[in-house]
């Protein structure tokens, strides 16, 4: 990530706007590496969505969402 002048940029910010350009409202989607990040509690909330291509990105990305409700 790359900070300038107030403003984030980079692949992290890029796919981050990609995931949330493709979620429905009320929806949380996370990427196959923040998911291996989460402790297993956590782990067990989440379904495998299945790889999806996304603009700017040469490999489709096996994305995640996440269980929960209000």
């Amino acid at each position: 990530v790359i900070l300038e002048s107030g403003d984030y940029f980079g692949n992290t910010v890029n796919l981050a706007s990609r995931v949330q350009g493709i979620a429905e409202r009320d929806q949380v989607l996370i990427s196959e590496r923040a998911f291996e990040k989460l402790d297993l509690p956590l782990k067990e909330r989440c379904q495998k969505i299945g790889e999806k291509r996304l603009k700017g990105f040469d490999k489709k990305l096996c994305l995640y969402i996440v269980l929960w409700s209000q």
